[in-house]
């Protein structure tokens, strides 16, 4: 993350930097602008290594280490987005704010990874007949 690519609680991407190939944006959460806030300003990069980008390496190492700690040895870095678009889901928004927020460029790939209904959620549907 870049320091050019922030406004407030939006980051802005470049074509280059998603596979979609095209101009976009996520909002960030009132936590994680906080986290921002806090990061020491370098040239460049929000969270960096002596103003150097942090490798993919390096963080994969931290990510274990940090997922060991906390006892979620199964825990994949991928499951985090997930998490992330189904809350938006359970907090009753719809599924294309999903989309962009994920920065999906069809809102079939959202819908085939985020409309399975929970079991719990099934019950409340089904209960209410």
């Amino acid at each position: 993350l870049r320091w050019d690519q922030l406004n407030g609680d939006e980051i802005s991407f470049t074509p280059e930097q998603q596979k979609s190939n095209k101009y976009g944006s996520s909002i960030m959460s009132p936590l994680a602008v906080e986290v921002v806030a806090q990061q020491a300003h370098s040239e460049t990069y929000v969270f960096h290594r002596d103003g150097r980008r942090i490798s993919r390496w390096l963080l994969r190492d931290w990510w274990n280490v940090a997922r060991s700690k906390a006892g979620l040895h199964d825990l994949q870095f991928k499951s985090l987005r997930s998490t992330h678009g189904q809350r938006i889901l359970d907090a009753g928004h719809g599924i294309e704010t999903v989309q962009h927020q994920l920065r999906h460029s069809d809102v079939r790939t959202t819908q085939r990874h985020y409309t399975k209904a929970p079991t719990d959620r099934m019950r409340v549907a089904v209960g209410s007949l």
